[in-house]
């Protein structure tokens, strides 16, 4: 994996115990186009994804981040494209690496959110209800207190 997220700096991302399958300048280009989304600059936001970070935009880490510019924009059917490609490879990718993904969340809020998207461009709202049913199976033996920030977020 990559660069262990520093417990001293605090990170704008939602998800940044994600952070770990990420290098540094990695971070730092993902923050920066966190912080433009935050301020509005959603072109400028898309051009880092588009260009510095276009190597990792099935990362599911980077993928989320992305599709939350487009969700900000209203633009869910891109959003959920986004989503849809780094499921995709994140099914691809070798058993051993599934067990972590899996435990650390990215596949379950990649899919949470992607149902989220799907209800919104489709009115399908099925998926929800399953991510909803899958979410309290894999939390079900978690203390709440133990939650990370990626679990907390697939219950809201």
């Amino acid at each position: 994996m990559g660069q262990q997220p520093s417990k001293q700096h605090r990170y704008e991302g939602q998800n940044s115990s994600l952070y770990t399958t990420l290098d540094a300048a990695s971070i730092e280009a993902l923050e920066k186009a966190i912080y433009l989304t935050e301020l509005g600059l959603f072109e400028s936001a898309h051009q880092i994804f588009d260009t510095v970070l276009i190597s990792l935009k099935d990362v599911p880490v980077v993928a989320i981040e992305h599709a939350e510019v487009f969700l900000k924009q209203g633009m869910f059917g891109k959003a959920a494209q986004i989503l849809e490609s780094a499921i995709a490879v994140v099914k691809e990718e070798g058993s051993e690496y599934k067990i972590w993904r899996k435990k650390s969340g990215e596949l379950p809020i990649m899919k949470t959110f992607l149902a989220y998207l799907q209800f919104y461009t489709k009115g399908m709202l099925a998926g929800i209800l399953e991510e909803a049913e899958m979410t309290i199976e894999w939390l079900k033996d978690v203390p709440v207190e133990k939650y990370t920030d990626v679990q907390v977020k697939c219950i809201f």
